[in-house]
């Protein structure tokens, strides 16, 4: 949900709205914090598999070693049968079944947008958002 639409939110529940710096403030907190939390998970996941492959080949017990795994990938965009915006890529270990490493592809870009409607609306307003 863009600053946007949030706003759209919060006037319909009539609630004060936040400005839009404020309101990517947060996202950029949220954001991290959902990062710090991914890898947390991702790596608790990298060792789970680590330990089950090691019953198979006591080699790739070391944390430094490589370890040669077969894994699938599962990349499908979220709305089928309709152009969509946003697609989740999963990695996923074959032998346990754990997602190792998952990316949000997007083909659309917020601040792109701005960007190109503020190019069009006003000049001065551009120059003052781009610093």
């Amino acid at each position: 949900m863009g600053a946007h639409n949030f706003q759209r939110l919060c006037e319909n529940l009539d609630l004060p709205c936040l400005h839009h710096k404020s309101f990517q403030s947060q996202a950029d907190k949220l954001y991290s914090n959902t990062q710090k939390v991914r890898d947390v998970v991702f790596s608790k996941a990298a060792e789970i598999v680590r330990k089950e492959h090691a019953k198979c080949d006591p080699r790739v017990a070391e944390p430094q070693t490589l370890m040669d795994i077969a894994v699938s990938y599962d990349g499908p965009w979220l709305t089928r049968g309709h152009t969509s915006l946003i697609a989740v890529g999963c990695v996923i270990d074959v032998l346990t079944g754990l997602v190792l490493d998952a990316h949000v592809m997007s083909s659309y870009c917020q601040a792109c947008e701005d960007k190109k409607t503020l190019q069009k609306e006003d000049a001065d307003k551009f120059a003052v958002w781009e610093r």
